[in-house]
């Protein structure tokens, strides 16, 4: 989150995640400043389709996670303001489960439907 300034400059309030950026040491998260509950991390992910055998995906995460432990790419993230995450399939999985869960709930609430 953000101020505009009177100046028109532009200064960082808050961070909308459950921890502090690197990037930004010295931005306080919204739930450091009494907000609790306020986090809304952006995330990616690599998804293959339904029935793609199980040794193939296994190779692919390898991969994946042998790639976002090297520090170039772990420093290229950090420079993005983004945090490398490896892990499983079943991890992952079980965060987009938890997401559509999480943000099926907030739509619910205000009555957001697709047309």
């Amino acid at each position: 989150m953000f101020q505009v300034t009177p100046g028109g400059a532009v200064r960082p309030i808050a961070i909308v995640n459950n921890a502090r950026l690197a990037s930004l040491p010295d931005v306080p998260t919204f739930e450091e400043q009494g907000f609790k509950g306020f986090v809304a991390r952006g995330w990616q992910g690599t998804l293959v389709p339904a029935g793609t055998p199980a040794p193939v995906i296994t190779r692919l995460s390898d991969a994946l996670n042998k790639a976002l432990v090297q520090p170039e790419v772990r420093e290229r993230f950090a420079v993005q303001g983004l945090s490398p995450a490896p892990g499983t399939p079943e991890q992952f999985g079980a965060h987009i489960r938890s997401e559509i869960e999480k943000w099926g709930k907030v739509a619910k609430a205000a009555n957001i439907r697709v047309d």
